[in-house]
Protein backbone atom coordinates (compact mmCIF):
# COMPACT_ATOMS: atom_id res chain seq x y z
CA UNK A 1 0.00 0.00 0.00
CA UNK A 2 2.97 2.54 0.95
CA UNK A 3 4.51 1.24 -2.67
CA UNK A 4 1.61 2.54 -4.28
CA UNK A 5 1.16 5.52 -2.45
CA UNK A 6 4.52 6.88 -3.06
CA UNK A 7 4.03 6.08 -6.95
CA UNK A 8 0.72 7.73 -7.27
CA UNK A 9 2.62 10.63 -5.32
CA UNK A 10 5.62 11.01 -7.80
CA UNK A 11 3.26 10.41 -10.99
CA UNK A 12 0.86 13.51 -9.19
CA UNK A 13 4.23 15.48 -8.39
CA UNK A 14 5.70 15.04 -11.87
CA UNK A 15 1.83 16.32 -13.81
CA UNK A 16 1.99 18.94 -11.41
CA UNK A 17 5.47 20.03 -12.78
CA UNK A 18 4.33 19.40 -16.70
CA UNK A 19 1.65 21.38 -15.87
CA UNK A 20 3.64 24.81 -14.76
CA UNK A 21 6.32 24.52 -17.15
CA UNK A 22 3.56 24.96 -19.47
CA UNK A 23 4.17 28.64 -19.16
CA UNK A 24 7.53 30.18 -17.90
CA UNK A 25 7.25 29.65 -14.02
CA UNK A 26 7.70 32.02 -11.67
CA UNK A 27 11.29 31.83 -10.54
CA UNK A 28 14.34 33.54 -9.17
CA UNK A 29 18.09 33.14 -10.51
CA UNK A 30 20.80 35.17 -9.57
CA UNK A 31 23.46 37.08 -11.13
CA UNK A 32 27.21 35.91 -10.89
CA UNK A 33 28.32 39.85 -10.02
CA UNK A 34 26.36 40.87 -7.05
CA UNK A 35 24.20 38.06 -6.32
CA UNK A 36 21.35 40.30 -7.39
CA UNK A 37 17.98 38.47 -8.26
CA UNK A 38 16.82 37.33 -11.95
CA UNK A 39 13.35 37.21 -11.72
CA UNK A 40 10.72 36.69 -14.44
CA UNK A 41 10.23 40.78 -14.42
CA UNK A 42 13.72 41.37 -15.86
CA UNK A 43 13.17 39.29 -18.74
CA UNK A 44 13.08 41.17 -21.98
CA UNK A 45 9.42 41.93 -23.60
CA UNK A 46 8.89 40.41 -26.80
CA UNK A 47 11.39 37.94 -27.18
CA UNK A 48 11.67 34.32 -27.18
CA UNK A 49 13.26 32.67 -24.27
CA UNK A 50 15.95 29.70 -24.32
CA UNK A 51 16.61 28.41 -20.91
CA UNK A 52 19.63 26.10 -20.39
CA UNK A 53 20.26 24.52 -16.99
CA UNK A 54 23.83 23.35 -17.76
CA UNK A 55 27.06 22.04 -15.43
CA UNK A 56 30.65 23.22 -16.54
CA UNK A 57 31.65 19.43 -16.68
CA UNK A 58 28.92 18.44 -19.02
CA UNK A 59 30.29 17.76 -22.20
CA UNK A 60 27.00 18.33 -24.02
CA UNK A 61 26.90 21.26 -22.22
CA UNK A 62 29.99 22.71 -23.44
CA UNK A 63 28.34 22.12 -26.57
CA UNK A 64 25.62 23.58 -26.82
CA UNK A 65 27.75 26.48 -25.37
CA UNK A 66 30.39 26.66 -27.93
CA UNK A 67 27.77 26.63 -30.52
CA UNK A 68 25.65 29.25 -28.99
CA UNK A 69 28.98 31.86 -29.29
CA UNK A 70 29.39 30.43 -32.81
CA UNK A 71 25.55 30.95 -33.95
CA UNK A 72 25.19 34.04 -31.52
CA UNK A 73 23.88 36.26 -34.57
CA UNK A 74 20.98 34.01 -35.25
CA UNK A 75 20.15 34.11 -31.65
CA UNK A 76 20.12 37.60 -31.32
CA UNK A 77 15.64 38.00 -31.11
CA UNK A 78 15.96 35.23 -27.95
CA UNK A 79 17.06 36.40 -24.27
CA UNK A 80 19.29 32.82 -23.55
CA UNK A 81 19.62 32.26 -19.95
CA UNK A 82 22.23 29.46 -18.76
CA UNK A 83 21.51 28.46 -15.61
CA UNK A 84 23.75 26.49 -13.12
CA UNK A 85 23.78 25.13 -9.54
CA UNK A 86 27.13 24.88 -9.17
CA UNK A 87 29.86 27.57 -7.49
CA UNK A 88 29.64 31.16 -8.67
CA UNK A 89 33.73 30.28 -9.40
CA UNK A 90 32.86 27.46 -11.43
CA UNK A 91 30.00 29.58 -13.03
CA UNK A 92 32.36 32.32 -14.01
CA UNK A 93 34.90 30.37 -15.82
CA UNK A 94 32.77 28.47 -17.87
CA UNK A 95 31.57 31.75 -18.51
CA UNK A 96 34.96 33.29 -19.53
CA UNK A 97 35.71 29.78 -21.37
CA UNK A 98 33.05 29.78 -24.11
CA UNK A 99 32.76 33.56 -24.24
CA UNK A 100 29.15 33.92 -23.08
CA UNK A 101 29.79 37.48 -21.07
CA UNK A 102 30.60 38.98 -24.72
CA UNK A 103 27.31 38.04 -25.97
CA UNK A 104 24.27 40.73 -25.09
CA UNK A 105 21.55 39.00 -24.59
CA UNK A 106 22.59 36.23 -22.93
CA UNK A 107 22.80 36.05 -19.39
CA UNK A 108 24.61 33.69 -17.17
CA UNK A 109 22.76 32.46 -13.64
CA UNK A 110 23.03 30.70 -10.69
CA UNK A 111 20.26 28.55 -8.72
CA UNK A 112 19.37 27.06 -6.37
CA UNK A 113 19.45 23.27 -7.20
CA UNK A 114 16.36 22.44 -4.93
CA UNK A 115 14.61 25.44 -6.01
CA UNK A 116 14.78 24.96 -10.05
CA UNK A 117 14.08 20.98 -9.73
CA UNK A 118 10.73 22.42 -7.83
CA UNK A 119 10.04 24.96 -10.66
CA UNK A 120 10.90 23.36 -14.26
CA UNK A 121 10.75 19.63 -12.71
CA UNK A 122 14.33 18.27 -14.06
CA UNK A 123 17.61 17.60 -13.08
CA UNK A 124 19.11 16.89 -16.16
CA UNK A 125 22.17 18.46 -17.62
CA UNK A 126 21.63 19.75 -20.13
CA UNK A 127 17.91 20.89 -19.17
CA UNK A 128 16.54 22.69 -22.41
CA UNK A 129 13.08 24.86 -22.14
CA UNK A 130 12.17 26.94 -24.77
CA UNK A 131 9.43 29.66 -24.40
CA UNK A 132 7.49 32.06 -27.15
CA UNK A 133 7.22 35.62 -26.82
CA UNK A 134 3.91 35.12 -24.90
CA UNK A 135 6.30 32.93 -22.57
CA UNK A 136 4.14 29.49 -23.40
CA UNK A 137 6.35 26.17 -23.60
CA UNK A 138 7.23 25.57 -27.32
CA UNK A 139 9.88 23.27 -26.43
CA UNK A 140 11.91 21.08 -23.89
CA UNK A 141 14.54 18.85 -24.35
CA UNK A 142 16.90 16.77 -22.28
CA UNK A 143 20.19 15.98 -23.30
CA UNK A 144 22.40 17.70 -26.10
CA UNK A 145 20.08 19.46 -28.72
CA UNK A 146 21.65 20.04 -32.64
CA UNK A 147 21.51 24.44 -32.74
CA UNK A 148 19.64 23.90 -35.61
CA UNK A 149 17.01 22.26 -34.20
CA UNK A 150 16.94 25.23 -31.25
CA UNK A 151 16.57 27.96 -33.46
CA UNK A 152 13.89 26.00 -35.28
CA UNK A 153 12.03 26.34 -32.28
CA UNK A 154 13.33 29.95 -31.44
CA UNK A 155 12.25 31.16 -34.63
CA UNK A 156 9.75 34.55 -33.60
CA UNK A 157 7.44 33.35 -35.56
CA UNK A 158 6.19 29.47 -34.31
CA UNK A 159 3.58 30.06 -31.79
Amino acid sequence: AFMLYSMQKKIKQKKAIQENIRSLPDFTFYHLEDSSQFTPKDLVENQSILLIYFNSECEHCQYEASEIYKQQAQFKDTQVLLISSESIKAIQSFSKKYKLTQIPFLKVLKVDVEAFYKSFGSLSVPSIFIYDTDHKLVKNFKGEVKIEKLLEYTDQEIK
